[in-house]
């Protein structure tokens, strides 16, 4: 994962993390007003690369730890978007596509 950050873009956006083998989502998020402004900065943030604040990036830490999760069973997708706004209003939109289709939110996301 860390080996691709040079391919996260520096830029506003929304993304989401998988498993492989998996349709389930473990967290959707995006960088926008109030959080880093860049993609980049917000993932590894996420993965823990730098130190920072991200709750679902905790909990997938924590599945690493007790290794129900390896981070190379995961997938980060990412779309960019013109500003933190309008990546703020996709986040929304994929967040309740999600709860419509399985019900339950992302796996490692405990916001309401």
């Amino acid at each position: 994962m860390v080996n691709n950050a040079k391919k996260i873009p520096d830029k506003s956006g929304v993304y989401e993390v998988k498993c492989v083998d998996k349709e389930i989502r473990l967290h959707i998020g995006c960088s926008g007003i109030g959080k880093d402004q860049k993609l980049l900065g917000r993932m590894k943030k996420m993965l823990g690369v730098v130190k920072g604040d991200h709750s679902a990036g905790k909990e997938i830490r924590n599945k690493f730890n007790d290794k129900s999760l390896c981070p190379c069973d995961l997938i980060v997708r990412w779309a960019i978007t013109e500003n933190g706004d309008i990546a703020e209003v996709v986040e929304k939109m994929l967040m309740i596509r999600h709860f419509q289709k399985f019900k339950s939110r992302p796996i490692c996301d405990k916001r309401m």
